[in-house]
């Protein structure tokens, strides 16, 4: 009983006859191609050698014929001069891989083939009419920006803020001398194009650098002012990139001022067989209905889009929290029965995909979205406005794979719902971002909200948080949910900067979900916390091994925040229950099973078990040895004689979380990604 979401219907084989590869447009490919596609008759053929070449050229054929059409795609490159749009007019229109190839869809431009420096660095040159390039892929993969320091970051020891005379806002950030030394030969009138990179709290800024003085250990840069919840200070750390002057550790790159490409290669690496392609286009395909009129039935099947820019502003980039507006390389409004299927978005600058405004009923079905500059998928809008026709919902990931993001922005999530309601995430691999897994609701406080009934069941969800940003969850909910579930997920390697690396967070107005059957273990701060909710329920589930107390509760309302009952909580050391919101608030626990290795008494909020027990909370509750088979190893099967199947506790079956079917598939979500590209090194577990 694997899919709880249906599989998209098959259609037949692709009907090709003599000639049809070379055809520019055949409104009818006679009577065997009429049976086989009677109602996608038309059929464009796109092909990097033949008569229609450009996706442009196809969707106009497509509209041309008057009725749905189908493009069909043979393998090869397709580069863009410009994001692909497609309107109300170009609804029913199919593209889809030929049989047996990959077509790849190309917001990059291949560079020329490198020569080698006297210092031993590879160097190329942009392409005339490319006047910068934020992102370069060798050989596949993402090259880092020259960045300093090479692994780790920079704590500063003061940053003061002062207006400008123009009305703007000045950072200086101060370190200690020493930090610097290494830059001393950096002239003053040379550090642009640099960059620094802050994350503080829950957030990034990046900013172009204004004036560098490593003597005194100042950096000073001009921007908006940062934000007071979340400020540039001691607790926070930085890196400085994006300037050929850092350019000293194998696998970085840098861009000069006059348009030089240069790369330090990693040991191995042939400057006659790396392709290099650098990024142009930030965006590549757009799906653009309105209000009166939606795009519709647009589908895609087995197609790669690849290679998407984002370059640093003047003005630089201001985090707005997780739900920052960064685009998708594929983005959509008004929106309803797109499906892809079957396809890779990679290799970007920004997010993958974004079903934004009056986005209903779409699909996405065994994609593969990795290697993001941003996160992975998003649905709907911070703010989800007051006309129904705005509204986003019912959308479905299933099936998929989103890893490896948050390499430019890294306060993105890997899928992130705003306030859309309805939609679901199911059956995917969710895997190594920066900062949230998957990211839910999005109003602060308990006004209505539209985020309801949203599903999150049966993923796997693992190593998040790279020790970059805090207070962070593997799933996180954000204001009134009504309806929504999390059920059925393998949580596990959720850590964070200096706190919040929770696995599943219920922030703030956080209400009336459904948390059962999931796996959570191996996190930093514990397996749940509560800011401050109403009404959810926690039951069932197995939450094992936080590092520092496992059941968190921050703040106590006059109504009941939320129900734990018949779970297994087990760790090795800290509190049980921890958090000022159990001094006074008001919650229902009963039925649990409690255990902490360490073989000391459990700390509940302060108190042990009787104690607590005589606030009226977990009066049927027990501590005592669950008897899983082998849970350091991840085997939580439960000896016959556990006490915790005499108190009712229903076994959770994993091998239905997360990817399924083919093996090929299930391997290519559990392969890790490349660790050189990412900042810190990411501690892994014991």
């Amino acid at each position: 009983m694997i899919p709880e979401i249906p599989s998209i219907p098959k259609e037949p084989d692709h009907c090709y006859s003599p000639g049809i590869m070379n055809a520019t447009f055949i409104p009818a490919a006679g009577l065997l191609c009429s049976l086989a596609f009677p109602a996608l008759a038309g059929n464009v053929i796109l092909s990097p050698d033949g008569e229609i070449r450009t996706l442009p050229a196809a969707r106009d054929a497509a509209r041309a014929s008057g009725k749905p059409a189908r493009v069909i795609m043979k393998g090869g490159v397709y580069e863009l001069d410009q994001p692909l749009l497609l309107e109300p007019a170009d609804s029913g229109i199919t593209w889809e891989a030929a049989p047996g190839e990959k077509p790849v869809v190309s917001g990059g431009t291949r560079l020329a083939p490198f020569t080698v420096t006297k210092e031993g660095l590879w160097e190329t040159r942009l392409p005339a009419g490319l006047a910068g390039t934020g992102q370069l892929w060798i050989g596949g993969k993402r090259a880092i920006p020259a960045r300093y320091p090479n692994t780790g970051f920079l704590r500063p020891v003061g940053v003061s803020e002062q207006t400008t005379n123009g009305g703007g806002f000045r950072q200086t950030v101060s370190v200690a001398p020493a930090d610097l030394e290494s830059l001393r030969a950096l002239a003053a009138d040379g550090v642009r194009p640099m960059q620094i990179l802050v994350s503080h709290k829950w957030e990034n800024t990046r900013r172009l650098i204004t004036a560098l003085d490593p003597a005194g250990g100042k950096i000073i840069t001009e921007g908006r002012s940062v934000n007071t919840h979340a400020p540039w200070d001691a607790t926070s750390v930085f890196t400085l990139e994006q300037h050929s002057a850092l350019l000293d550790s194998p696998g970085e790159w840098a861009l000069t001022p006059e348009g030089a490409v240069l790369y330090k290669p990693l040991p191995g690496e042939n400057p006659a067989l790396a392709g290099a392609v650098a990024s142009r286009l930030p965006q590549l395909v757009i799906l653009r209905g309105g209000a009166d009129q939606k795009v519709r039935d647009i589908r895609f099947k087995g197609i790669a889009f690849l290679h998407s820019d984002w370059t640093c502003p003047p003005d630089g980039f201001n985090p707005q929290q997780a739900a920052a507006s960064i685009e998708g390389v594929i983005q959509a409004d008004h929106a309803q029965g797109i499906t892809f299927e079957d396809c890779e978005i990679a290799h970007t600058g920004i997010y993958g995909m974004w079903f934004r405004r009056g986005c209903r009923d779409n699909r996405i079905e065994r994609c593969h979205v990795h290697d993001t500059g941003g996160g992975g998928v998003r649905f709907g809008m911070m703010n989800a406005g007051t006309d129904p026709e705005d509204a986003t919902a019912g959308n479905i990931l299933n099936h998929s794979i989103v890893s490896d993001g948050g390499h430019v922005f890294p306060c993105a999530t890997g899928v992130w719902i705003g306030q859309s309601g309805d939609n679901k995430v199911t059956h995917n691999e969710i895997s190594h971002h920066s900062y949230t897994g998957v990211s839910v609701g999005w109003l602060w406080g308990y006004a209505e909200s539209p985020g309801k009934r949203n599903t999150i069941n049966l993923n796997h969800i693992h190593h998040i948080g790279d020790g970059l940003l805090s207070d962070l969850g593997a799933v996180y909910t954000l204001g009134p949910s009504e309806g929504t579930t999390v059920s059925g997920n393998h949580i596990h390697d959720v850590t964070a900067l200096t706190y919040g690396g929770w696995g599943l967070y219920n922030d703030e107005g956080s209400t009336g979900i459904l948390m059962e059957n999931n796996v959570v273990t191996r996190t930093k701060n514990g397996s749940y916390h509560q800011h401050y909710g109403r009404e959810n329920v926690l039951r069932n589930n197995i939450l094992a091994f936080a590092e520092s107390g496992q059941i968190q509760l921050t703040r106590a309302e006059d109504h009941l925040s939320f129900s734990l009952t018949g779970n297994i909580v087990l760790w090795r050391s800290g509190p049980a229950l921890n958090g000022d919101g159990f001094k006074s608030g008001r919650v229902e626990m009963d039925r649990n099973l409690y255990w902490s290795t360490d073989g000391a008494p459990p700390d509940f909020a302060g108190m042990t078990l009787s104690a607590w027990q005589a606030t009226g909370h977990d009066r049927g509750s027990l501590v005592a040895d669950p008897m899983f088979r082998d849970p350091v190893k991840g085997d939580w099967a439960l000896d016959p004689a556990s006490p915790a199947l005499r108190m009712g506790f229903r076994p959770i079956d994993l091998s239905e979380s997360g990817l399924y079917g083919d093996p090929a598939w299930t391997a290519k979500g559990q392969a890790a990604p490349d660790f050189r590209t990412r900042y810190p090194a990411r501690p892994e577990p014991e």
